[in-house]
């Protein structure tokens, strides 16, 4: 009973809003009547969805512009629509506070986000208390330089372990503990790792792939320049900052994809010109997380007629070309009395007359906007 369920994405419907009269709409307690556009059958489907399970669209509750209502264009009308929603329980709806379109956050998708403020009571979370948040220490620079490290390399990790040494042997000098209890020590203990950590590790940053740190300073200018030029479009909305924002946003694909390849051809290069194991499966583990989240699609094995699997690519496109010749290439056989049977229709004169300058004034009078005639 006390649990809060949201729902959002991507729907594809259009819902449409209430009526002004609420007696008469039947789904008045589902959508509210601030929607955005007109109802098609895929809303119709999702209103029946919500009435059956007691929920309702936050989109359409909040009298906003019609910017703050639209989440996605077209892209061939250039039509703005209504298709991304928000959707709670029913008896939630005392807890909203806001509900609309934001233009300016960049989401890397042809559709805008949509935001949703709601406050929760405290009630529930008073038996929870949070704790502070911790800040974990950079321990990598105490990891162990690999055995074809240079002499510098090693020189510089010896001075980082011996100075965090003496920071923490100086600060226990400092401190009398002959007569402190075993809580008090390791308090002393704990501030004194603590302060010898802030000094000589720092806190660790945001974990980064491998291939985007070694080109961080050539990504992250192109990465700005594209968050400031669709924050300039989503502001202006003029078709200038729009060309330009799809220029930032090309030269930064370009440039990520460029940057990963030539990462992972170097990585590739010292795992086949190393000889010692550990390196080359540090270099595998690496490829392994720049491709985390990825699924490889699966070699399809083909046969040849006897049964046997085409090892290489000549016999893969033989088998092909065979089997595309057997069922295509096939002469077939009819009997042509058959022709001869069937029923001849009349022939419609009509249809070979052009129709009159009023037939095509009234024809293309009855075509809708933006639509293409059939023929």
């Amino acid at each position: 009973r006390h649990d809060k369920f949201v729902l959002l994405g991507d729907f594809n419907a259009r819902v449409g809003s209430r009526t002004q009269f609420p007696d008469v709409d039947e789904w008045a307690d589902v959508r509210g009547p601030c929607g955005f556009g007109e109802c098609n059958d895929s809303g119709l489907e999702r209103l029946s969805f919500l009435s059956a399970n007691n929920a309702t669209i936050c989109n359409t509750w909040f009298q906003k512009k019609p910017m703050y209502k639209q989440s996605w264009q077209h892209p061939q009308t250039k039509k703005w629509h209504a298709i991304d929603f928000i959707m709670t329980h029913q008896r939630d709806r005392r807890f909203w506070q806001d509900c609309q379109v934001v233009c300016s956050a960049d989401c890397g998708s042809d559709h805008r986000m949509v935001r949703l403020k709601f406050k929760l009571p405290r009630t529930h979370f008073d038996r929870f208390p949070t704790s502070p948040k911790r800040h974990r220490f950079d321990v990598s620079l105490f990891t162990s330089p690999p055995l074809g490290a240079s002499s510098e390399q090693r020189d510089v990790f010896t001075s980082r372990i011996k100075s965090f040494q003496e920071s923490v042997s100086s600060a226990l000098i400092d401190e009398d503990t002959t007569s402190s209890s075993v809580e008090e020590e390791w308090g002393i203990i704990s501030a004194s790792l603590i302060n010898a950590g802030r000094e000589h590790l720092g806190y660790a940053r945001r974990n980064q792939p491998d291939w985007f740190i070694v080109n961080q300073a050539i990504l992250a200018p192109l990465i700005d320049e594209r968050r400031q030029s669709y924050n300039r479009w989503v502001a202006s909305q003029l078709p200038t900052d729009h060309a330009k924002f799809k220029s930032a946003r090309s030269k930064s694909r370009a440039a990520v994809r460029r940057a990963k390849n030539e990462w992972l051809f170097e990585v590739a290069c010292q795992a086949e010109s190393s000889k010692h194991g550990g390196t080359v499966w540090s270099s595998i583990r690496s490829i392994q997380r720049c491709f985390k989240g990825l699924r490889p699609q699966p070699a399809v094995a083909l046969k040849n007629e006897d049964g046997e699997l085409c090892k290489s690519v000549a016999q893969v496109s033989n088998r092909w070309e065979r089997h595309f010749t057997k069922v295509l290439n096939v002469r077939s056989s009819f009997d042509s009395s058959v022709f001869d049977s069937i029923r001849e229709r009349p022939v419609q004169e009509e249809l070979a007359v052009l129709p009159t300058k009023d037939e095509l004034d009234r024809a293309v009078a009855q075509l809708r906007n933006n639509k293409a005639p059939g023929v």
